[in-house]
């Protein structure tokens, strides 16, 4: 009987102390007017547990903040609107808005669409795992580690975007001696924007578009000194803009389009991997991209094709082409070329190098 009084005792205490954990609270429209939104600081971090449908949108969507923006209705002079969060700190102040800002319209105009938003330390790859068709998926600005060894299989069609200003706002990286790897399987479809990978030392991560699938990648680099290549692999295609990129690999049919991107090679990772390279009846078309520190840029056998249009070449360390086996094609016109053409250059075709 004792012992069932002190897990009562025990249970009531610590319900006190979940409740005092959060806090609600009816907020007033004293402006004397009608509002499109409202600004709402904490003297501290919290995070939105629930509030009222006066107002649809909140910005940031979810995780901890300060500040909190609610839109996508209106609140008139002397109605309320409902606010619970967590943990149980104070309101700093209050601002009813009868207009939303630029910014503010930018922020919530970003999370829109959003199906689920992350913050920094929630699980990428469980949600990657169990996203559903049509699925995007918002990172908030932070860091995102996944295991030490991970592989995605994506076989719908997902999108996962960074909501930060830049692409490095949002990072998604593993730890030392790690490997992340992102699968498209057949008809599968990933797109990923505005969002960077960081790779450490002795780590590698890759983006396979595999059979038949499709690869999107807008306004993603990848950190400088960072092993990470993307592949296109059996009938695969892949198209990326305005990137900045390390490696790219196509083969057995693969195709990928690149344009407005930049390739660092970076020597200093101690690997020697070639900027492109196409093999088995692959193709890769790059335009207007930028491409330096490699120890080979480009790399074609196997009936592969390269095409390199208006794209510029500097400080590669040992040949620009690297011809070894080479049975493929290399096309292209109006190229500048900053670095040693190499053993292979009578490989280059007329018009290839712009004059």
């Amino acid at each position: 009987m004792r012992y069932r009084t002190l897990l009562v005792a025990a249970f009531l205490v610590l319900s006190v102390a979940i409740c005092g954990l959060s806090a609600e609270e009816e907020l007033t429209n004293d402006s004397q007017k009608t509002a499109v939104a409202v600004r709402i600081t904490f003297m501290t971090r919290v995070m939105i547990t629930g509030h009222g449908r006066e107002f649809s949108n909140q910005e940031p969507a979810s995780g901890l903040s300060d500040v909190f923006v609610f839109s996508g209705g209106e609140v008139r002079r002397h109605r309320t609107f409902e606010v619970k969060w967590s943990p149980s700190i104070a309101i700093k102040s209050v601002e009813w808005l009868e207009e939303l800002s630029a910014e503010d319209q930018a922020a919530m105009d970003a999370v829109r669409t959003c199906t689920r938003v992350l913050s920094p330390g929630d699980d990428l790859q469980s949600c990657i795992d169990q996203a559903n068709d049509g699925m995007e998926i918002c990172l908030e600005p932070g860091i995102y580690s996944v295991d030490t060894t991970s592989y995605m299989r994506i076989s719908n069609n997902i999108k996962i975007r960074g909501l930060g200003e830049s692409a490095l706002d949002c990072q998604i990286t593993c730890p030392e001696y790690g490997e992340v790897g992102f699968w498209v399987q057949r008809d599968g479809a990933l797109r990923f924007e505005n969002l960077s990978f960081m790779i450490p030392t002795y780590s590698s991560g890759c983006i396979d578009a595999r059979d038949t699938s499709q690869c999107y990648l807008q306004n993603v680099e990848v950190v400088a000194g960072s092993i990470f290549q993307l592949r296109s692999l059996d009938h695969a295609s892949v198209e990326v803009s305005n990137c900045v990129l390390f490696s790219l690999a196509a083969t057995q049919q693969g195709q990928m389009t690149i344009s407005e991107t930049r390739f660092d090679g970076d020597f200093g990772t101690g690997y020697e991997y070639y900027m492109a390279a196409a093999m088995h009846e692959a193709q890769i078309a790059l335009s207007d991209c930028t491409i330096s520190h490699y120890e080979y840029a480009l790399y074609a056998r196997e009936e592969g094709h390269l095409m390199m249009t208006n794209c510029f070449v500097t400080d590669i360390e040992q040949d620009f082409l690297a011809c070894t086996g080479f049975t493929g094609s290399i096309q292209g016109t109006g190229n500048r070329i900053d670095a040693s053409l190499g053993r292979c250059s009578s490989l280059l075709p007329s018009g290839f190098l712009s004059e």
